[in-house]
């Protein structure tokens, strides 16, 4: 019986402390889950929905990027309505999301305890797989995620799955194992196309940590073989039955899940990889801020170390320590197997979105079980462990303290406060116009439903601007269209009070320079052109577009200009 709580104890420890953070802390970025919710909605028949109708997304249920994640979410909405229902009601859109996020809930317990499995196979050690097992949960892309309806952390769970089979038994692989471990990998790169970078990495994984004899190599091969199977012949499926039948049709399909983002460059992979484990706030504009030298509101050196550069110090000291703590240990064979399943993510993240937070979760299992193998080598310097562990335990209370419900529950009253006034003077299919995608309002809306302001239904927003995107090329077209549709509908344009200002103000998060085809002046000449009403919502409030003869003929110009 002692030996059994022995046994049990341990795990239940690692799952007490998951469901306690989850309880404990509030995700403060959704990501693409309203797009999601909105995707399955339409899917299920039920666009005629105002939710639904206010999805303006290129990408259809059959992503190529998040192949089966919409369709996991219907069948779960199918399913499980009668249950979600009792504990979100009736609306199908919040049903939907409370599914989506079960399953991420679900999804990170199981994350947590095969990681903590696996570590504690693989060092001997269960109190040191624990306190891995725990950083690992405070992490902070992980944290925020594992609350959201994005697909990240089921697909982690499959790749950490998949790393479980292929390492657990210490080279002694079998074949049905390995053939277990690659359909798992096929599931993590259904659910996102980007862990497929980390796959070659993973399925080596017993060649570059143990020594094998044939029969295991072989095993090895039946895991590739697996995988590749699997993964071609689900995507040969889905093309055939969505019409990608071309190279060309593949192309196009390929595109449209980048969502027109063109974000790239070392400079954003070098924040954005400290980032994924540390909460930073809006450490990111400031860094953009200095790097660009933006007029408006300048930052300077002093401001970075005082605010954030701390962050990003520790962060590459103590990868440097884990890095060095694994080449003068006996654990260099784990140093190879981080860099081959890291090195072809960096390679990505430069080149394509490096400054996203979820761009890393897939090196989260071969960096957790670095971690663990440079804290349990002997031959390490115990400087190097301590600062691994500065660093992580600093990272856990920070992301905690930043995501913990009361803190992100104040930080939003101000921005409920922007739209409560207006929402009784609003009309069905109304827009609230704010000045881009990173002004407060828009992740207020799709990162915290639940909030009772967004639980009325009563507005929706519309970011005039999405910087490093290909629709920042033609905004005041799309402006001029959407207005024009919003007025032939019934509805009314209402106009954030930021866009009439001379210069914006440094709690608006705009950068001057992020994205060279749009200035702040642009935005501003554009907007003091158009007769406006009455306003609502105080000085950072909205101003009622009026639907005037001039307005008309402004609108008119612009649409016309497009089309020479």
């Amino acid at each position: 019986m002692q030996s059994r709580m022995n046994k049990l104890g341990p795990p239940s420890l690692v799952a007490a402390v998951y469901i306690v953070a989850v309880v404990f802390t509030k995700a403060h970025f959704m990501a693409d889950t309203p797009g999601y919710v909105f995707s399955i909605l339409s899917y299920a028949g039920l666009g005629e929905n105002p939710l639904v109708a206010d999805f303006r997304s290129e990408n259809g249920f059959w992503d190529f990027g998040h192949l089966l994640w919409r369709p996991l979410g219907f069948a779960l909405f199918k399913v499980f309505k009668p249950l979600s229902s009792l504990v979100v009601g009736p609306t199908a859109f919040y049903n939907v999301l409370f599914q989506l996020m079960a399953a991420n809930f679900v999804a990170g317990l199981l994350s947590a305890l095969l990681l903590y499995f696996l570590l504690d196979k693989l060092t001997g050690r269960r109190r040191l797989a624990v306190f891995v097992a725990i950083l690992f949960i405070f992490s902070h892309g992980f944290l925020n995620f594992t609350q959201t309806g994005s697909s990240y952390i089921v697909g982690l769970t499959f790749l950490i799955a998949a790393l479980y089979l292929l390492i657990k038994d210490k080279g002694k692989l079998t074949r049905r194992t390995a053939i277990c471990a690659g359909l798992s990998g096929a599931a993590a790169v259904s659910l996102w196309m980007p862990y497929l970078l980390v796959i070659p990495g993973t399925i080596i994984a017993p060649f570059l940590l143990f020594d094998l004899d044939r029969r295991q190599k072989l095993s090895v091969l039946w895991a590739a073989a697996a995988f590749l199977v699997a993964i071609g012949t689900t995507y040969l499926i889905v093309m055939a039955a969505v019409g990608v039948h071309t190279p060309t049709d593949l192309r196009d399909w390929i595109s449209i899940s980048s969502h027109g983002v063109r974000t790239s460059g070392l400079a954003r992979a070098v924040f954005g990889l400290p980032r994924s484990f540390i909460h930073m706030g809006n450490d990111g504009v400031l860094f953009k801020r200095f790097l660009l030298k933006d007029p408006f509101n300048p930052v300077t050196i002093i401001d970075l170390v005082r605010l954030s550069l701390w962050k990003l110090m520790l962060f590459y000291l103590a990868l440097g320590a884990l890095i060095l703590s694994l080449l003068v240990s006996s654990s260099r064979r784990t140093l190879w197997l981080l860099l081959a399943t890291a090195g072809p993510l960096i390679v990505l993240a430069i080149k394509f979105d490096g400054g996203a937070v979820e761009r890393y979760l897939p090196i989260y299992p071969v960096l957790f079980i670095s971690l663990a193998y440079s804290l349990n080598a002997t031959r390490a310097p115990r400087v190097l462990q301590a600062l691994l562990v500065l660093f992580f335990v600093a990272a856990g209370l920070a992301n905690s303290t930043a995501m913990a419900g009361f803190v992100l529950d104040r930080e939003n009253q101000r921005t409920a406060q922007r739209v409560q006034e207006i929402m009784p003077q609003l009309k069905p299919d109304s827009w609230l116009v704010t000045t881009h995608l990173q002004d407060d309002l828009v992740n207020f809306q799709a990162s915290f439903p639940f909030h009772p302001v967004n639980r009325q239904h009563t507005y929706h927003v519309y970011s005039l601007v999405n910087l490093n995107n290909d629709q920042a090329a033609h905004w005041r077209e799309e402006f001029a269209s959407t207005v024009e549709e919003t007025w032939a509908k019934g509805g009314d344009a209402w106009l954030s009070q930021r866009l009439f200002s001379a210069k914006p103000e440094a709690v608006w998060n705009w950068v001057e320079g992020d994205d060279p085809r749009v200035a702040w002046q642009h935005i501003y000449q554009f907007f003091s052109r158009f007769e406006t009403g009455v306003v609502a919502g105080g000085d950072d409030g909205f101003v009622l577009l009026k639907q005037s003869e001039t307005n008309e003929q402004l609108l008119n110009a612009t649409l016309a200009s497009a089309h020479k």
